[in-house]
Formats: C-alpha cells, structure tokens, sequence
C-alpha cells in the first residue's frame, strides 16, 4: 500500500513538472541598426550635457525624485499613517510593487 502512494505521489510530480516546462523559441533574425555609431555618441553625448543619462552601475530610475527635506512633523506623519491603515489604502509589505489605485 505504502509502494502505491510513493508511486502515485511521485508520478503527481513528474506529470506537474512537466506541465510548467516550455519550449523556447530563438530568433535567428538579424539586428539591423538604424543609427551609425556617431550618432549613438552624439545623442549620448547630449544626454550627459543636459544631465539626463545615468551613471554606470546605477538601477532604472525613470520614476526617481530627486530627495527634499519634509515640512511636516514626525507626528503628522505617523497620524496620515495611522489614518490610511484604518481606511485600508496601505498595501502590505512584499505587495504590489507599483499601486496604479493610488
């Protein structure tokens, strides 16, 4: 009895692993650039001139705001928090990266 269940429970798992494989499909087409490689320079060029290129070994930023000091207290933050809890708009840790409700 045992001998079923061990082989019945191993081959549950199989069958489940095999479902989740996938075939991965390589495109053998070639790239095709439309700029030369001067004008790469130059647009990169530009984009330092007017600060907006990143430095190397930097994250994605395109949503970063730049930091400002607060003009509220520690206590009229804590009560906003406290008060969008109650109301349910807080999402828990590890949740939703990115809110669109918000």
């Amino acid at each position: 009895m045992n001998a079923k269940r061990i082989f019945a429970a191993s081959f549950i798992a199989f069958a489940a692993t095999a479902a989740l494989a996938d075939d991965i499909t390589i495109d053998h087409t070639p790239f095709v650039p439309t700029l030369t490689r001067a004008q790469v320079e130059a647009q990169v060029a530009q984009a330092r001139a007017h600060g907006e290129s990143l430095d190397r070994g930097d994250a994605y930023q395109a949503n970063r705001e730049l930091p400002s000091k607060s003009t509220l207290s520690r206590a009229t933050v804590r009560a906003e928090t406290i008060a969008a809890m109650a109301r349910g708009e807080l999402a828990h840790a590890g949740e939703l990266m990115y809110r669109r409700d918000m």
